[in-house]
């Protein structure tokens, strides 16, 4: 993947909002001028002392002028305390968009829907490729683990875009598979010509995307992005 200093120069961004929309889980939106970016692309976003993190696009593109990212609030993490007490009005630096996990370009001349495969915030650039509306004509699949189900992000609009699939692995839920997402994945029907998208936690995504290949999936459709960590 481009890393963010290869992707170009950073610009001004204004905090418009800050929502908790579970425990420890936000959204932060940031208001711009002409912003490019594509669904499934990241950003970095830069703190102080020279921190800086990357994160995924949850916004659309088509929702000019915005642009939204999710965020777990970490104990010991370095950016999102300080993410956390930003302010509307609030100005912060945000590099270009960068990467090569697009899942609307990828998919949309395929023949069978893509399977988008996530844990937790990794969630973030399947919303923005839904949210876009470019996808492919028949519904993706989209098989997402969480903790508890209130941490489940727009359920209702991956629900209405999506063939969803929820894995909740520290509550039990009627008619919700009470464990990890593994399980929905090696449960899936590996036969189509399709791709397959995962993000998310670090062990979950090389785990899932090595048992895909050695059911014979190629490995062109088998499409990760990683940023965060089992440690």
């Amino acid at each position: 993947m481009e890393t963010h200093l290869e992707s170009g120069t950073t610009v001004p961004m204004q905090v418009v909002g800050r929502v908790e929309i579970a425990d420890g889980i936000f959204e932060l939106t940031l208001r711009h001028d002409g912003f490019h970016f594509e669904p499934g692309e990241c950003v970095v976003i830069f703190g102080p002392e020279g921190v800086s993190r990357p994160y995924s696009v949850a916004s659309s593109p088509a929702e000019h002028g915005v642009l939204r990212v999710l965020y777990r609030r970490m104990p010991d993490g370095l950016l999102t305390g300080w993410l956390c007490e930003r302010q509307p009005g609030d100005s912060m630096m945000v590099s270009y968009a960068f990467g090569d996990f697009r899942p609307n370009a990828e998919t949309r001349s395929q023949e069978h829907s893509p399977v988008f495969i996530a844990t937790g915030v990794g969630i973030a650039p399947f919303l923005s490729t839904v949210r876009d509306g470019r996808i492919h004509a028949s519904r993706p699949r989209c098989l997402y683990g969480v903790r508890h189900l209130a941490d489940v992000v727009d359920r209702e609009l991956l629900g209405r875009c999506c063939e969803l699939q929820l894995a909740v692995s520290r509550e039990k839920v009627d008619g919700v598979h009470h464990g990890h997402v593994d399980a929905l994945v090696q449960a899936l029907d590996v036969n189509l010509p399709r791709d397959y998208f995962l993000c998310g936690l670090d062990t979950m995504v090389y785990a899932q995307s090595d048992w895909l290949e050695a059911q014979g999936v190629p490995a062109e459709r088998v499409h990760t992005e990683v940023f965060f960590t089992a440690s």
